[in-house]
């Protein structure tokens, strides 16, 4: 994997600058503080350009859902690591003196590392387990040739930059993967996960983003895992066809994007009356129901 360094960038919002390129050693900080277009925020933008305008400008503090989710990851991609960075935060009365000085006295002694809830630590450590015991999740994980892979390229046609990053590259299996973790990793109920947080959009922005750095991989697979005991997972590699279909969508997004760029016009809704009705899948269950 190539490693590059990271520029200086005094004239932007963005603190950094990246060469185009792939990088291994970027934090998750690091890398969304950096101004270029990215599966997530073409999910926005699909939503309307109004959506993705307030985000740029007022950006979400990472909730207690993403911390988590962060911790998972690298619970399961890293195990050991894990360990070294998260500390679980002792159980005290914050509202008593002795409570406020002993949660001072541990958050002294374990600077610079992340501190977790019991729960929390017991959670990411029970999907961990999970990932082990799986033979196939655990062989996939195992066969990781670089985690946490971010990387950067310029679109041909709008020449805006892009970014993207990717939970591992199993370039053995000509493989890119993500951990997705969710309520139920059913194959019915994971397919509407798919659809409804874009994850088709994103393994084509993964694929094309490493083909044009140089790297072309094939296959984008998920281990989806449940979120609750007793952490069911499974592992699924999406379609070709429900990648093209990803494709077509980012590379509407795209020049959709640049347009609002160059216009400085971010719309919201239509400003006109919509016939709406009920989606298909809800008239063909109502039918086979009558």
């Amino acid at each position: 994997m190539v490693q590059l360094s990271l520029l200086q960038n005094e004239g932007t919002s963005s603190p950094y600058l990246p060469n185009v390129g792939f990088y291994t050693d970027l934090s998750s900080a690091n890398y969304h503080a950096i101004d270029a277009v990215s599966s997530h925020r073409l999910g926005l933008l699909k939503k309307s350009p109004a959506h993705l305008r307030h985000e740029l400008k007022n950006p979400t503090p990472p909730t207690d859902a993403m911390k988590l989710g962060e911790a998972i990851h690298l619970a399961i991609l890293e195990p050991d690591l894990f360990v070294k960075t998260y500390v679980v935060a002792p159980k005290v009365d914050g509202r008593t003196k002795e409570g406020k000085r002993a949660k001072a006295e541990f958050e002294l002694a374990n600077r610079g590392k992340s501190i977790i809830d019991a729960d929390n630590y017991a959670v990411c450590m029970a999907m961990s387990e999970a990932c082990n015991k799986h033979h196939l999740a655990n062989s996939i994980i195992k066969s990781a040739t670089a985690t946490e892979v971010s990387g950067f390229f310029i679109d041909d046609e709008t020449k805006v930059l892009c970014k993207l990053r990717a939970d591992a590259i199993c370039e053995n299996h000509d493989t890119i993967f993500d951990i997705k973790s969710t309520l139920c990793a059913s194959p019915v109920e994971f397919e509407k996960s798919i659809f409804n947080y874009g994850y088709h959009r994103q393994a084509a922005w993964y694929l094309d983003g490493c083909a044009k750095l140089g790297k072309k991989l094939s296959n984008y697979a998920i281990i989806a895992i449940e979120k609750t005991a007793p952490f069911c997972l499974a592992v699924y590699r999406l379609k070709d066809e429900a990648i093209e279909l990803g494709r077509e969508e980012n590379r509407a997004l795209v020049k959709q994007y640049a347009e609002c760029l160059k216009s400085n016009k971010w719309a919201g809704y239509p400003d006109l009356v919509t016939d709406v009705g009920l989606p298909a899948w809800a008239v063909k269950q109502i039918k086979k129901v009558n």
